[in-house]
């Protein structure tokens, strides 16, 4: 699949982050699937939470790092996966999980190596760390899903 760069924007503060999640959220539909990538500490769980809130979530969301994948309910269903203990998984990936990301709003962080197995469409993230405060968000797509996406 080939890889589409849509925009480029730069967050300076947690609000602008947060605001990011919420607009993405609602342009968000069942069986859409969102890859999150960056180092640790990049902002990958907090834009999840955003988006999460976008989707009218009312539970606290949380790091799925030691469960993998979280369930919520929300406007939409919406899992929640951490992908990062499975990066060096040499039996299994998301697809073990039983994750039913076809009736659902899926954010995946560290998930760049299993989205083909969740969706052949999906959008790509990438959050850099500029400073302490700003990230740099990369925002690519990959199918017709996001062609024509923008936020």
């Amino acid at each position: 699949m080939h890889v589409n760069p849509i925009q480029s924007v730069e967050i300076a503060t947690e609000e602008q982050m947060q605001q990011f999640g919420l607009k993405l959220a609602a342009n968000l539909q069942i069986g859409d699937l969102i890859i999150l990538e960056g180092s640790l500490g990049a902002g990958k769980t907090r834009l999840a939470q955003s988006i999460g809130k976008g989707l009218l979530v009312k539970n606290q969301i949380t790091s799925p790092t030691f469960v993998i994948a979280k369930n919520y309910l929300g406007r939409t269903p919406f899992i929640h996966a951490d992908a990062y203990r499975l990066l060096d998984s040499p039996t299994g990936g998301l697809q073990d999980l039983d994750l039913d990301t076809e009736n659902s709003v899926t954010v995946v962080e560290w998930g760049k190596n299993f989205a083909k197995q969740l969706n052949d469409q999906y959008l790509l993230i990438s959050i850099s760390i500029i400073d302490e405060l700003r990230r740099e968000l990369k925002v690519s797509s990959v199918g017709e899903r996001w062609k024509s996406f923008n936020l």
